[in-house]
């Protein structure tokens, strides 16, 4: 059924392993395999109607931002991209957009930066049907081009993706409470700061700032064009 497509093969055999550790019988994972359809475009919306509604939400938006940094020609140079430490805090901003502002956060019951990142791991695994997918540096892409260009349509954008999502915003407090958890997890661990904390800190707080500086000057230019 793959046609010599390998990625077809790829996001199958991830669907059919993920449905034989769930314990479901074999008769019913080769009914799944032949009622998947061959062309890949039709695959991936299959994948995306499988998906929750809390799950297609966050798989939208995480979508839209790698989508936001893949235009943005100033990202790398800037150091910009989304990682699992990123991701992992994407419900907390979908349910409060100044989460990472909060004077408590993180909480005393945050897990540690490496059991967030496991954790983000696999929940960008169960949330976005293996069309996402980090690799050995934690960052987050597409698990090809071609699912990138499918997810731009605007039939697939409009059922995916929220108008009131602004990925500048999203991204500052994202950076912002990656940051702050690093900082969190290194004194807890350590007592205090060390270089290489730092070192991060200055970074992190230099991301921050330009995304935030680039968003105070975005809305303004839309207040006055208004006026």
């Amino acid at each position: 059924k793959a046609e010599g497509v390998f990625l077809w093969i790829v996001l199958v055999v991830k669907k059919i392993r993920k449905l034989s550790d769930d314990g479901v019988r074999f008769s019913r994972l080769i009914g799944e395999v032949e009622s998947l359809p061959v062309k890949l475009d039709q695959l991936f919306q299959s994948i995306l109607d499988t998906l929750g509604s809390e799950d297609r939400r966050l798989m939208g938006h995480t979508a839209s931002l790698l989508q936001y940094l893949g235009m943005t020609p100033a990202a790398k140079s800037m150091q910009l991209w989304l990682n699992l430490g990123d991701f992992y805090f994407l419900e907390d901003y979908m349910a409060d957009p100044r989460f990472a502002e909060d004077a408590q956060f993180p909480h005393p019951e945050t897990e540690t930066v490496g059991e967030s990142e496991d954790r983000a791991s696999r929940r960008l695994r169960g949330a976005c049907g293996g069309l996402l997918e980090s690799d050995k540096a934690k960052d987050i892409n597409f698990i090809h081009r071609s699912v990138g260009d499918f997810l731009k349509q605007d039939k697939v954008r409009i059922e995916l993706c929220e108008k009131s999502f602004n990925n500048v915003v999203a991204l500052s407090q994202l950076k912002l409470a990656s940051m702050k958890h690093y900082w969190w997890d290194a004194e807890r661990q350590n007592g205090s700061k060390d270089d290489k904390g730092r070192e991060i800190e200055a970074e992190m707080l230099s991301r921050h700032s330009i995304l935030a500086r680039s968003e105070e000057r975005r809305v303004g230019k839309e207040c006055r064009s208004r006026w």
